[in-house]
């Protein structure tokens, strides 16, 4: 649900909703922007990154809802112009689907 309003761009929303999910979650570190309320990008980056290293150690690297923090976090990293490690991030996504699924799936195949 966190990865819809982040796509609508309800950055707020998608915030509290991904923090509340966090058991030990505290108050994100928050970096100034241009506007003064603080870098959604960072606070984005954080979340999804914590949800990734527990995805892989609770549920495992090819599971659907890690591959899923892992594919918004190579959006947050290409939104932060962190490129070379965003498609990196694509990539091991893509590969893991493939391993997954295989070739011919809808999921893999776009």
């Amino acid at each position: 649900m966190g990865g819809c309003f982040w796509e609508r761009g309800d950055y707020a929303e998608a915030e509290e909703l991904c923090a509340s999910t966090m058991d030990d979650s505290k108050p994100p570190i928050r970096e100034k922007d241009e506007d003064g309320t603080g870098s959604k990008y960072q606070t984005a980056q954080q979340l999804f990154e914590k949800a990734v290293k527990r995805g892989e150690k609770n549920l495992g690297c090819d599971y659907p809802d890690t591959l899923n923090s892992l594919l918004m976090l190579a959006h947050v990293y290409t939104e932060q112009d962190r490129l070379d490690e965003a498609e990196e991030l694509f990539w091991r996504t893509l590969d893991a689907h493939t391993a997954r699924l295989g070739r011919d799936d809808y999921e893999t195949r776009a």
